[in-house]
This record gives structure tokens, sequence and C-alpha cells, in this order.
């Protein structure tokens, strides 16, 4: 799929951690754009897959919540944990996530802090 863009990431932590403690923490993570409810922002920027075989760029290039920010999530599935290392694979929409959604997700987030102007139209 042209759009999707499909890594595999291995992370070693200072300490064991478990596959649950770290679903746990990637499934509650939020940051100021889901705080300020920005409409941009999906209501979970990172959406945990528990099936074997996904994230698939056919299946979930689109994760996102509301449907305004379909493509704005990062999937991350097929995670595995072993003593102090991790690992996984994530998923993001090239275009969406990546260049126009990300581009107008910081505009919103640079509007509502107040740094950059608002525009008001006539």
């Amino acid at each position: 799929m042209k759009d999707g863009h499909l890594q595999s990431v291995t992370v070693e932590f200072p300490a064991a951690v478990s596959a649950g403690e770290i679903t746990g923490a990637l499934s509650a993570f939020m940051a100021e754009p889901q705080r300020l409810a920005l409409p941009s922002a999906p209501r979970h920027p990172i959406v945990v897959r528990s099936e074997a075989d996904r994230p698939q760029p056919a299946l979930d290039v689109q994760a996102g919540e509301p449907e305004r920010a379909r493509g704005m999530a990062v999937s991350v599935g097929r995670l595995r944990s072993q003593g102090k290392r991790s690992s996984f694979f994530l998923l993001v929409h090239n275009t969406v996530r990546g260049a126009a959604g990300g581009s107008v997700l910081n505009a919103e987030l640079a509007a509502q802090q107040n740094l950059i102007p608002r525009v008001r139209h006539a």
C-alpha cells in the first residue's frame, strides 16, 4: 500500500518489562492534542492491536476516531517482550499523519496555545 508506513521496532529498557506493561502504557498515552480535543486529533493517538497478524496496511492505515481523525492514529501490534528487550510493529499513514494531517494538527495546537494569530473571516 502506497500510504502505509510499516516499521519493525526493537527497544531495550533499563529493566525487564512485560508486554502487558507496554500495552497498558501505549494504550493510555495521551498528548496535548487529545487533552485539548483538537479537531484533527484522534481520541487515542496509539491503537494497540491484539491480533497476531496486525497491524496491516490494508486494514489499519485509516486508524483513528472520530471520523475526521481517520489515519491520524498509529497502530501498534505483534508486541513481544523478553527481559529488557521488546519488539513490535507499528503502522502510520504517510500522508495523513506524516505530512498533511500532521501539519494541520500542529497548526491547531499552535493556534490553541496562542503561538500563531487566529484568522478571522469577515
